[in-house]
């Protein structure tokens, strides 16, 4: 009986290996909204938009929805899987943002979607026309600027 037990255990574990070593080179499947429209509010000259934002469809052969990591960007600034899950867009007009998604095997693929910014009564412009004044990043920058210290904190003393 014990050999039969241990026959059967190693069995199980032999299975468990065999489709443990499986190796998962397919990668998701994504499909991004062709357009998307938002309008920037004056308030804040800035809106937050998620990845989540522009995906119609997300599957994998192996990984569930749930679990597949997604990310996002504008093309030409960056190289490999974004780590970004959102971004900011402050600025008005037609522009172009890379969905990506990741499984867990660590399979990628990408689609692209087409963003239009535009603001209570502002044209829509396409390029790079900036919300709220064209001083409106120097403003966030200086904001910024504001919250961090001057010396490092390693270098001060009492």
């Amino acid at each position: 009986m014990k050999n039969q037990l241990l026959l059967i255990a190693f069995f199980l574990s032999s299975n468990f290996v065999l489709a443990q070593g499986s190796v998962d080179t397919i990668p998701p499947t994504i499909q991004c909204k062709s357009t998307l429209t938002v309008t920037i509010p004056n308030s804040t000259c800035e809106l937050y938009l998620w990845a989540s934002d522009f995906i119609d469809g997300l599957s994998d052969n192996i990984t569930s929805p749930d679990e597949i990591q997604i990310g996002i960007r504008k093309p030409c600034t960056g190289v490999g899987f974004p780590e970004e899950v959102h971004v900011v867009m402050y600025e008005l007009g037609v522009w172009q943002l890379e969905v990506w998604a990741k499984d867990e095997a660590g399979n990628t693929s990408t689609c692209t979607s087409q963003i239009i910014c535009t603001q209570d009564n502002a044209p829509v412009a396409t390029g790079s026309g900036v919300c709220c004044s064209p001083m409106a990043p120097l403003s966030r920058a200086l904001t910024q600027l504001k919250c961090m210290p001057l010396v490092p904190t390693a270098f001060m003393t009492r």
